[in-house]
């Protein structure tokens, strides 16, 4: 009998690769065996596991190796449910809401460990709703689009720990989310791509990859649950923010995320490539955000947030944005904000502390109808404001405009502005 199926990157079997993640196109399986064997191992896989193409790469008495190409995930796991087994028939028109459920409740009910989506667009008239029952569950997708089919789809995935008790341990990878915005009787944020939030319990270590969310009327991806990532992931075409952060979550990465395109239905500079808001230790780590109403905004709640090795540029309004109550901190580290139509920096309104390291500041204000109060502009309720090394290059206008007095910089480059440095 089959004990456990692994997978791994490598031949030397010391690089396991975990659900979510991506598997190369040659990949190695390993196969623990107990004592009894009904049929080879070979026959087992390629019967069971769906598995064709398989070379023996070693062998003992207690497991086998095998080099695969093109495996994914639901060839190896034996715990794993199938949309299309419940139903599902994924050709855009048809209303598979009903099935996802069925096959998800399924899963709950049977302990299975995964819910896979073949290749196929799986339209849905209501949210696929996760509390605490559905914790240990991933959600893979192999190629798969879910798209709204009527405007009560108010989320696409809503992952909620509410009375019902905590939610943990639940990934989403690998999927296409169509809000279907432009062909449905849809307002401004009536529906995301995806929502996790805290409610009367709490959510814990959530992964969202490879994730493609877009044609929102609201939001494409936003979470405020704890020790949650974003990763891989893009965002765009939708009327509110690409992605963001809301209510007291702590411990959110966002790694490698693109968001572009999220600018109100009414507004151009409404709509933002992201908005934190509310939450601690928020980090986000190599992202692109470009062509939004607002570039990346922090908001109210009292955050604190590490923006790194990123880009934010050609958005309509400002670049960076801090506003509302107070940021507890915000750290700003090998940055380009560049070509935007408003400001590339305003600080207002936020007290904390913000530390910036590295930071090209270039060719904003492109759009004279904004109001430009400076290429960096900082308000007078600033608490600490520290930077090591900033460039500020091209603006219509004062280069860096401060009215704190709490202003320490050190290396700093300002030309082809109006008026380079004003502090009042």
């Amino acid at each position: 009998m089959i004990e456990n199926i692994k997978v791994y990157a490598d031949r030397e079997l010391s690089n396991e690769i975990a659900y979510g993640e991506d598997i190369p196109e040659t990949a190695y399986i390993k196969v623990v065996y107990g004592s009894e064997m009904e049929r080879e191992i070979e026959d087992y896989l390629s019967n069971d596991y769906n598995i064709s193409e398989m070379e023996l790469v070693k062998t003992t008495e207690s497991y086998s190796v095998y080099e695969v190409n093109s495996l994914k995930y639901s060839d190896v796991t034996e715990d794993y449910v199938d949309v299309t087994d419940f139903g599902a028939v994924g050709d855009g028109q048809t209303d598979d809401y009903q099935a996802i459920m069925d096959a998800i409740n399924f899963a709950v009910d049977n302990n299975k460990e995964v819910v896979n989506f073949p290749e196929g667009v799986y339209g849905v008239t209501d949210k696929i709703y996760l509390n605490t029952e559905h914790s240990g569950i991933d959600f893979m997708s192999d190629n798969a689009t879910i798209k709204a089919l009527s405007s009560g789809v108010t989320r696409i995935f809503e992952i909620k720990a509410d009375a019902e008790g905590d939610v943990k341990d639940i990934t989403i990878n690998g999927f296409e989310l169509d809000g279907n915005k432009e062909n449905l009787d849809v307002e401004r944020w009536d529906n995301w791509g995806i929502q996790t939030w805290n409610d009367d319990s709490v959510g814990t270590n959530i992964t969202i990859s490879n994730i493609d969310a877009h044609d929102f009327s609201g939001n494409g991806i936003i979470v405020a649950t704890n020790d949650t990532i974003v990763k891989k992931c893009k965002s765009h075409d939708n009327w509110g923010h690409g992605f963001g952060t809301i209510d007291n979550a702590s411990d959110i990465r966002f790694f490698n995320i693109e968001s572009f395109s999220n600018v109100s239905k009414s507004n151009k500079i409404y709509g933002s490539g992201i908005n934190v808001h509310g939450c601690k230790n928020v980090v986000i780590d190599e992202f692109q955000i470009y062509n939004n109403g607002y570039g990346a905004k922090t908001s109210t709640g009292n955050p604190s947030v590490t923006f790194k090795n990123g880009i934010i540029r050609d958005n309509n309004g400002v670049g960076f944005r801090t506003t509302g109550e107070a940021a507890e901190e915000v750290r700003i580290k090998n940055v380009e904000v560049s070509g935007n139509g408003g400001s590339g920096l305003e600080f207002r309104y936020t007290g904390g502390r913000i530390i910036i390291e590295i930071l090209d500041v270039i060719d904003n204000g492109v759009d004279s109808n904004l109001n430009q109060p400076g290429a960096v502009y900082i308000t007078d309720d600033q608490e600490i404001f520290e930077v090591d090394y900033i460039t500020i290059d091209g603006y219509p206008g004062i280069g860096l405009n401060s009215y704190t007095n709490s202003l320490d910089i050190n290396n700093i480059s300002i030309n082809n502005t109006d008026q380079a440095i004003k502090i009042r």
